[in-house]
């Protein structure tokens, strides 16, 4: 079940007796988990009819008892479990069987719900198969950073709105891949539009503040894919950080990058299937591959693994000792590009 069709079943008050929403896009468990919370009961039966839980704090026993309980006010009571991957009884097949239990015969004005952030069950057991045949199991996979454009403009959409390519690119570099944080700066951005007014990338500008955090790959992305002004972006931001961003991992990354590409420059026009194969990746990281043998000739790819083991030696104190990272990391940084 997909993320719209499951929002779409509940905006028709088709509700089922559990849902079991997991994976690693926290943003669509939370959406999902606020309609709920804020459609199911209605405000003034809340303190009778919505009973919230925390993983770590209870047990199945418990929360099946909970979800026995008939609604005293509202046709439906909610019973939330947050953070249920700190549910322990969930991970112990003696104690499973309370729910596999509960799932055979539900109590039809319940709506137990659990938010199983960032993990998910495991496939492959018997637990997992029957709680996708009896409950409403959602995964929410996450949205990596070639899909978000397509999922901007779907927002935007969504809201009676349209966004130009480039406002969505400068949304991308001010704000990153976190969904709740984009969701959050367009709600920010369309407050101040009239319905008729594209959003553009001074409105952009204009209205959102520059949020995005960054990991330790996206100065190989950037460099992967020769985005300049994002390369220049992420080794200011590292420079500044160096504590929490510390060089050396950054010199073997970006060596194991360039010799990746060294053996790609032995087949110059291998096919996207091809380079995934090769190097035993996933095809969407192997279009970035693809990308970079366009723009790092073979000459080219081999002095960069030189300057990088350049300036291995210089962290190391064999050469330049009293050289400071920060200036490094952008000495290397315009030598690679």
């Amino acid at each position: 079940m997909t993320y719209h069709t499951l929002l779409k079943s509940l905006k028709n008050k088709k509700y089922a007796p559990v849902y079991f929403l997991q994976g690693e896009e926290a943003y669509y468990i939370d959406q999902i988990v606020s309609y709920l919370e804020n459609h199911v009961v209605p405000p003034q039966a809340k303190s009778f009819d919505f009973t919230t839980l925390y993983g770590a704090e209870t047990t199945l026993p418990q929360l099946i008892t909970q979800a026995k309980r008939f609604p005293m006010i509202a046709p439906h009571q909610v019973v939330l479990i947050k953070e249920a991957q700190g549910l322990a009884d969930l991970q112990k097949e003696a104690t499973q069987k309370y729910l596999l239990r509960y799932l055979e015969k539900p109590n039809p004005q319940t709506v137990l719900l659990f938010a199983y952030k960032y993990k998910t069950l495991d496939k492959r057991k018997t637990f997992t198969k029957k709680v996708a045949q009896q409950a409403v199991l959602f995964t929410a996979k996450k949205v990596y950073e070639k899909d978000l454009p397509s999922w901007i403009e779907q927002n935007v959409k969504e809201r009676g709105y349209q966004i130009t390519p480039e406002a969505i690119h400068m949304l991308i570099t001010l704000v990153g891949d976190n969904l709740q944080i984009l969701s959050n700066e367009l709600d920010k951005i369309v407050i101040n539009l009239t319905p008729e007014e594209s959003i553009t990338h001074p409105i952009v500008r204009q209205h959102v503040s520059k949020s995005r955090t960054y990991d330790i790959f996206d100065l190989q992305q950037a460099i992967q894919t020769h985005q300049v002004d994002r390369i220049w972006e992420v080794t200011e931001y590292f420079s500044q950080n160096q504590k929490k961003y510390p060089l050396l991992p950054q010199i073997a990354l970006l060596t194991s990058f360039f010799t990746k590409l060294l053996l790609l420059h032995n087949k110059p026009h291998a096919t996207i299937a091809q380079i995934a194969s090769q190097l035993r990746i996933p095809a969407y990281f192997a279009q970035s591959y693809q990308a970079a043998l366009r723009h790092y000739s073979l000459a080219k790819t081999k002095e960069n693994i030189q300057h990088l083991h350049q300036t291995d030696l210089q962290i190391k104190g064999i050469e330049s000792p009293t050289v400071p990272d920060s200036y490094l990391l952008k000495t290397l940084v315009a030598k690679l590009i």
